[in-house]
């Protein structure tokens, strides 16, 4: 930490009481650094030259020391040790970059999603999972031209532009929401999304610019710039993998994930489905009386409001629809229990069998 703040004279002091606690060649390799990068080059020197003579010094720490006594003393070794230490040639400056003309205020914004694991779903309308989003920001002047600096802010909304609730939008947006388009843009805003269209009622979002221009010289306020992007789906995870692969092999080998997971699902449900229950067919299945009682309260008894004769063919039929599926899932339950039992007393029965009996039943199978 002290090396990094640039204070090689605490950090040399802690290598040096490193290397007498340990006596490793590491630590005062260290503390001779400290000394060359604080200009003391004399002792430098003469602590790497003490080093070069140690025989359990790895080659890659010798190579190392060598190369810098050869950068701070040119020569043989350290007996230069009193000249000036040697600086790196000086790298050529770097080209100016083209300037790029700015001209008035803000007049329009402009966004494009970046994403790298984006998906379409049957209707070719974009997917995006819980992965790094990237939103392009560019400002253009009433010209067309780059604009000045505006500070812009993203929000998420619905695909209708209605907002989403306060406890909602405080955590739909993780990441860099907010920033100054200078020159025009483009500026990146690096965001992941917590909101899911299966908690929102399958809706679609999108994002909403907000940025607001400088007013010019002698004018009012300047009016809310606002630009929104593209609808989009969002998912826990769109199938594609960050293992790497083109994104046409990246979507093949999620469309094929997902074909499959139907076909297992649907095997499943198919396997686990029992038949269709008949169809309710006769006119009354429970008693009047019967249906009175059960929804008669203290009031009703006392001479309150009674059932209609249509409200009680409504519970009856109600009533009917749930002795069905719970006769149904009893069915379903007492099934699966005598497969159970079925496994439970081959493999019992398998267990018994003699070795030669074992080996006869194999055969036989």
């Amino acid at each position: 930490a002290a090396n990094q703040r640039g204070d090689y004279a605490a950090a040399r002091s802690f290598f040096l009481a490193a290397g007498r606690m340990s006596g490793k060649a590491v630590a005062q390799i260290s503390a001779a650094n400290m000394a060359l990068k604080s200009g003391r080059v004399r002792e430098a020197l003469m602590e790497y030259e003490v080093l070069l003579r140690r025989r359990d010094l790895e080659p890659a720490h010798r190579a190392a020391i060598e190369a810098k006594v050869a950068l701070a003393a040119p020569g043989k070794g350290s007996r230069l040790a009193g000249a000036a230490p040697r600086l790196p040639p000086k790298l050529p400056r770097p080209p100016a970059l083209p300037t790029v003309p700015v001209g008035g205020p803000a007049a329009s914004l402009g966004l494009s999603l970046v994403a790298k694991y984006a998906n379409h779903d049957a209707s070719g309308g974009l997917v995006l999972d819980k992965r790094v989003v990237v939103v392009r920001v560019t400002a253009k002047d009433a010209a067309g031209s780059p604009a000045q600096p505006v500070g812009v802010r993203l929000l998420l909304e619905y695909e209708d532009g209605s907002p989403l609730l306060p406890e909602a939008a405080a955590s739909a947006l993780v990441g860099t929401c907010q920033t100054v388009v200078h020159k025009g843009g483009p500026a990146d805003l690096r965001l992941r999304l917590t909101a899911m269209s299966s908690s929102h009622s399958r809706r679609r979002f999108r994002f909403a610019l907000l940025g607001q221009p400088a007013p010019a010289e002698g004018a009012g306020s300047a009016p809310l710039l606002r630009a929104t992007s593209e609808p989009f789906a969002m998912v826990h995870h769109n199938g594609f993998s960050s293992a790497g692969g083109s994104d046409s092999q990246q979507r093949a080998l999620a469309a094929k994930g997902r074909a499959g997971g139907r076909a297992f699902a649907q095997q499943y449900r198919q396997a686990e489905r029992l038949p269709e229950p008949p169809a309710l067919e006769r006119r009354r299945y429970f008693p009047a009386s019967s249906i009175v009682a059960a929804t008669a309260t203290a009031e009703g008894a006392e001479g309150g409001a009674r059932l209609t004769k249509s409200a009680i063919r409504l519970c009856d039929r109600l009533a009917a629809l749930v002795a069905q599926q719970l006769a149904q899932r009893s069915l379903l339950a007492a099934q699966r229990r005598a497969a159970q039992s079925r496994g439970a007393g081959a493999a019992a029965e398998g267990a018994q069998l003699a070795p030669s009996d074992k080996l006869a039943a194999a055969c036989e199978a």
